[in-house]
């Protein structure tokens, strides 16, 4: 089997905790420990993306910057014309690693990537009724400058927790508006 090594990161931030921190301690007359600062900031947003999770919450933001909430979204399997994948399903990249393994035995990753028209294994969502859900940043409320260049992504233990969440609690599809 070949292995596909990870880039560098795509989005670095500008700013972040020492940042949120360093504002905040000039700002505040009796701040906190950098710790405990750090603790509570991280608690408190793993409990609101929690509550978007399991509860349907639409959080609005402070200072008009918008809401965010989960939309659902359906993303069940249509054919076009041509009998091909109409619609843009997302590709299970381990299963179809492993397609090909078996189909292309003896090839490296450079050797694949010459042949045309490989096979694809897609998800399907069958655990969700073909829904897909996706975190979603509400900016039509938003008075943000430039608020097209910015978007919201979630951690990767929250997003993981997410998933985890959709594929396990099926009444939560319920909870989800399109």
């Amino acid at each position: 089997m070949f292995k596909i090594k990870r880039g560098e990161a795509k989005n670095k931030t500008d700013f972040g905790v020492p940042e949120l921190y360093k504002f905040y301690k000039e700002e505040s007359d009796n701040p906190l420990p950098k710790g405990t600062f750090r603790e509570f900031l991280s608690e408190y947003n793993t409990e609101i993306l929690r509550l978007v999770i399991y509860d349907g919450l639409d959080y609005t933001m402070n200072h008009r910057v918008g809401s965010l909430r989960i939309k659902k979204m359906d993303n069940s399997l249509r054919l076009g014309e041509d009998g091909e994948v109409a619609n843009k399903l997302m590709v299970n990249w381990p299963k179809t690693h492993k397609l090909w393994a078996e189909k292309y035995p003896n090839k490296n990753f450079e050797e694949l990537k010459q042949i045309p028209d490989k096979p694809l294994v897609y998800h399907l969502n069958e655990h969700s009724d073909g829904y897909v859900f996706k975190w979603y940043w509400d900016k039509f409320t938003s008075n943000l400058r430039n608020q097209s260049a910015y978007r919201f992504r979630a951690i990767r233990n929250i997003r993981r927790e997410a998933a985890q969440a959709w594929k396990t609690i099926p009444e939560l599809k319920y909870l989800y508006y399109e």
